[in-house]
């Protein structure tokens, strides 16, 4: 697995930007105050400072734990892409996508669509935002774990196929199921992950079909019984 694409450092990197200003100069006032005490001895009066010191560095290490899970959990970005991802329009292009994937599994990577390619730039998108560390791993998975693994599965061909001609076509779909498919190892200890079989893709088309064109479908039935 790529360097960036891991966890570890996506938290890291978090972790460390965690680390208010506040924080960080507080903290060499600590240290400096302690590299200049060491060889005082620990008198009744010099406890006492301590005491306050490593007070005021679990007090410290408090804020930051606060901020970090801040971050972690924020949904300023991930709740933007979440409801564009489930409006009519975006609907209708899983409807399509999805019943093309279907349809076409056996030849997909042969295959052109407009559909499938307008939901891989939105994939593209969450995974930039998420390459770049404003949407956390957390919240990519919270958000979008089932559909990425679903339609990576189903159109990891087609976007591999594309990436001969173009090589930075959709770079960051990639980062989103493989971001996402650590937290899922994580939090499953190990079931439910990876790549779906050609059993689980025909599901998870069927259920984006059923979930996305069905509605569609109603829509234009009630529209035509008005008329």
């Amino acid at each position: 697995m790529a360097f960036p694409n891991s966890v570890f450092w996506h938290r890291a990197r978090r972790a460390i930007a965690s680390g208010s200003p506040v924080l960080l100069a507080s903290g060499l006032v600590i240290a400096g105050f302690a590299a200049t005490n060491v060889k005082a001895g620990l008198g009744l009066g010099n406890a006492l400072v301590w005491g306050v010191l490593v007070l005021a560095i679990l007090l410290l290490l408090f804020q930051m734990r606060a901020e970090y899970r801040k971050r972690t959990y924020d949904p300023t970005w991930v709740l933007k892409f979440v409801d564009y991802f489930h409006e009519d329009t975006m609907r209708s292009v899983r409807c399509h996508a999805s019943d093309y994937l279907k349809t076409n599994a056996a030849q997909v990577a042969n295959c052109e669509s407009t559909d499938i390619d307008d939901l891989l730039d939105f994939f593209d998108q969450v995974g930039f935002y998420l390459q770049g560390d404003q949407i956390t791993a957390e919240a990519a998975h919270h958000a979008f774990h089932h559909w990425i693994r679903g339609y990576w599965s189903a159109a990891r061909d087609y976007v591999r196929a594309k990436q001969n001609d173009e090589p930075c076509l959709w770079e960051f779909v990639e980062v989103v199921f493989d971001m996402t498919d650590q937290i899922e190892r994580e939090r499953s200890k190990g079931t439910g992950v990876g790549l779906l079989d050609k059993e689980g893709i025909a599901m998870f088309l069927d259920e984006e079909i059923e979930s996305t064109c069905g509605s569609n479908d109603e829509d234009q039935a009630d529209d035509s019984a008005v008329q």
